[in-house]
């Protein structure tokens, strides 16, 4: 409000002089002390109101009110700032939840969180107990389903893998992905020399089974098989063997994870199937499979299957041919490229002439652009088509 307490005072006091013109009404005296209190009362209540309607709307909000509206709808606000407060009150206000539309999973996705961080993994911490057809490089990627870390069958029971930390430490969880229709029982056994182990976690070849357990400092970890359903007679051993495509251990409880994209594609696998492109690519498989559960629990009643991955980055390395290469500022131009790609999202379209602009933009006289995605021939197509699920992040940036 723009009026003033002494704005407030002045109108007043005329007020009351235009009523009693022998009124006195001078700096000090009672009547003056008693309008001044009034005035400044009164300006209270027109602050209060405009405090008031600026609530109602969100841009105008405090950061209090708008804490209050998102927790209110199960919104984790700790650590968001202000900005990202109303971000998510605007989109809740223009897309209100209604049990299904792509809006209602996307915003499910970005509420859902998971505690814990996973171990990062190399392939030479892992072993195996005799071949078990052991991949250890598609083992310790386990959004990949399209690979197999390792399969084991009827006579492979009391087999394992060993994973070798080189050094302790604190694991409260293990989680393994399997794709199979057969039922097995793997036990997971901790130990600090690899030769006596302790018993920590059983876990059933059940799509991705997580299972979690008071927290324990080891640096060696087996996955055993510890049994498996017998074969159907009409079931050939070769096509039905259990298999694992990737396992993590979770470690760091006080951690959370959460989503910061979320994006629906509906009947992607055909009607009434419903997939869920998350980023960033960090997010653990344990976070994946709460999204999915979440969303299974808040959907509606309805024949679907829901899918949800992580996108997946291609690398693109960019080779420039420069005319009038001494007058570029290549730094300026470096940073135009940088930012270009940062903002792509997944399924978008590289134009390779948008960096033939910004080489003209920054000095140059013109520029042919040549790219390689994840390392194969360069190639001087016009644009590269994205997947749904694919983001184009920079390479290197060669000139010349």
């Amino acid at each position: 409000m723009s009026n003033s307490v002494d704005d407030i005072l002045s109108r007043m006091i005329v007020d009351a002089r235009n009523i009693n013109p022998n009124l006195v009404i001078t700096q000090g005296t009672e009547t003056y002390i008693r309008f001044a209190t009034a005035a400044s009362a009164i300006w209270g209540l027109y602050k209060q109101i405009d405090w008031t309607v600026d609530q109602i709307f969100p841009s105008t909000m405090s950061k209090k009110s708008l804490e209050k509206f998102a927790t209110e709808r199960g919104k984790d606000v700790d650590n968001l700032t202000g900005a990202e407060i109303l971000s998510f009150v605007l989109e809740y206000l223009r897309k209100p939840p209604s049990g299904g539309k792509d809006t209602d999973y996307e915003r499910w996705a970005l509420e859902t969180t998971s505690n814990g961080s996973t171990v990062e993994l190399d392939t030479s911490m892992i072993s195996q107990s005799v071949d078990i057809g052991l991949d250890a490089v598609a083992l310790i990627n386990p959004k990949n389903k399209d690979t197999i870390g390792f399969h084991v069958g009827s006579s492979d029971v009391n087999q394992y893998i060993l994973v070798d930390f080189g050094s302790a430490k604190e694991i409260f969880g293990i989680g393994m992905g399997f794709t199979t229709s057969r039922g097995a029982e793997f036990r997971a056994y901790s130990s600090d020399d690899s030769t006596t182990w302790t018993l920590r976690a059983v876990i059933n070849a059940d799509h991705w089974f997580m299972r979690t357990f008071k927290s324990v400092s080891a640096r060696y970890w087996k996955i055993a098989l510890h049994s498996i359903d017998s074969l159907e007679s009409w079931q050939i051993a070769s096509l039905n063997d259990v298999k694992c495509h990737g396992i993590e251990f979770y470690t760091d409880e006080e951690h959370t994870e959460r989503p910061l994209l979320a994006k629906t594609f509906k009947n992607a696998y055909g009607v009434g199937t419903m997939s869920i492109l998350l980023a960033p690519v960090t997010l653990s498989m344990r976070t994946i499979e709460s999204v999915r559960e979440r969303c299974e629990e808040e959907g509606p009643v309805a024949p679907r299957e829901i899918f949800v991955s992580v996108q997946r980055e291609s690398t693109v390395d960019v080779r420039v041919t420069v005319d009038g290469i001494a007058s570029l500022n290549e730094t300026a131009f470096r940073s135009d490229v940088q930012k270009y790609f940062a903002e792509l999202q997944a399924g978008d379209i590289f134009v390779a002439a948008q960096i033939t602009v910004f080489a003209i933009k920054n000095g140059a006289v013109n520029a042919t652009v040549e790219t390689s995605v994840d390392g194969a021939a360069y190639t001087s197509d016009a644009t590269i088509v994205a997947e749904p699920d694919q983001k184009f992040v920079i390479g290197t940036l060669d000139m010349e």
